[in-house]
């Protein structure tokens, strides 16, 4: 395989060598870029369900607050209506 390495001398002196020259090399460094990438996905994961976590939190509050309000009909298929009713008009 070393013949179809196409590595200038200086990039075979630094050691940042193609699959070809230094197979074992390559190999190493996608397995550090896909630990990274996993790494970085599951950072994602766990801030989107925190975020989840909160919105729910955040919705139930509301939910409680509206129901004390006059207005508020306690049927609970209302609920997310009448949420994004006040929702609406707070940011709308």
């Amino acid at each position: 395989m070393a013949d179809q390495c196409k590595c200038s001398f200086a990039i075979r002196m630094t050691g940042d060598c193609c699959r070809y020259c230094q197979p074992q090399t390559y190999i190493d460094h996608l397995e550090m870029a896909a630990k990274d990438y996993q790494e970085y996905t599951d950072g994602l994961v766990e801030q989107r369900d925190s975020a989840i976590k909160a919105l729910r939190r955040a919705r139930l509050a509301l939910a409680a607050a509206a129901s004390r309000m006059p207005e508020f009909d306690s049927d609970y298929q209302q609920v997310d209506s009448f949420i994004l009713l006040h929702d609406t008009k707070k940011h709308g």
